[in-house]
């Protein structure tokens, strides 16, 4: 499902679920030509995967035109440094995936603006393709772009949708 995603993709942080996505989205059969890597230093295990479908990764990597999509997977600690960068990678239409722990749909758009986005949470699992996401999306969700979310985060596991964010904990409590 996720070969329909119309790209680019702009994954920001590479680490263990960050890599955990792409290897489902490309065993998926995402085309790896519509994929750019933010990471200035990806673990090995992601640098192969790199390297094995020739997807460019650096600090910033540059984008002809905007992201369609671009997934945050960075540590809490530095999300608030990354994403103002990210502002020139976006337009209205481009769909926000955060799976940030602890970082909500405001206070991304307090960094990068009202646009459509949608928080996930994957629990460890995820790692190994048997995990339960929790997702939730704000109103400027397209149906497009929620079929194109649970197509990308469908690849690691189950996902389950909320309506209402304040019950993200809990629910990522219980799925945990």
């Amino acid at each position: 499902m996720t070969k329909q995603i119309d790209g680019p993709l702009y994954l920001v942080g590479a680490g263990k679920m960050g890599s955990a996505l792409l290897s489902g989205w490309l065993a998926e059969g995402l085309d790896p030509e519509k994929v750019i890597v933010q990471d200035p230093s990806p673990p090995a295990d992601a640098k192969s995967l790199f390297e094995q479908h020739n997807i460019s990764c650096g600090k910033s990597p540059e984008l002809a035109g905007a992201a369609r999509i671009i997934v945050l997977a960075t540590k809490p600690q530095i999300f608030d440094n990354v994403l103002p960068g990210l502002v020139e990678k976006l337009d209205d239409r481009t769909l926000v995936l955060s799976i940030a722990a602890g970082k909500t749909i405001a206070d991304i758009q307090a960094i990068l603006g009202p646009r459509p986005i949608v928080r996930a949470m994957p629990n460890t699992p995820a790692a190994v393709n048997a995990g339960i996401t929790v997702a939730v999306a704000n109103d400027r969700v397209s149906d497009d772009q929620v079929r194109q979310a649970q197509s990308l985060l469908g690849t690691v596991g189950e996902v389950a949708w909320i309506d209402e964010e304040s019950l993200m904990d809990a629910v990522t409590a219980v799925s945990g």
